[in-house]
């Protein structure tokens, strides 16, 4: 059993569910999330999580967006 690659993996998947709750996340840090639990799609399933997963991005934007507006952009 390797310890610094389940170590890794744990704090990876850590940090993906913390930055999935602020900010959302990118379409390789979902699928690296879905590897690393497992979680295999069928293709209905897929465009739906795709719908989703731009709903998210577009969310995400919006806060970028509001972010930058506050500093003066």
């Amino acid at each position: 059993m390797n310890w610094s690659e389940i170590a890794r993996r744990a704090i990876t998947l850590e940090a993906l569910s913390i930055k999935a709750e602020k900010e959302g996340l990118t379409r390789e840090e979902v699928l690296l999330l879905m590897e690393m639990l497992n979680i295999k799609t069928t293709e209905e399933k897929a465009v739906l999580e795709e719908d989703i997963l731009q709903s998210l991005l577009r969310q995400r934007e919006k806060r970028r967006i509001e972010k930058l507006s506050k500093v003066g952009y």
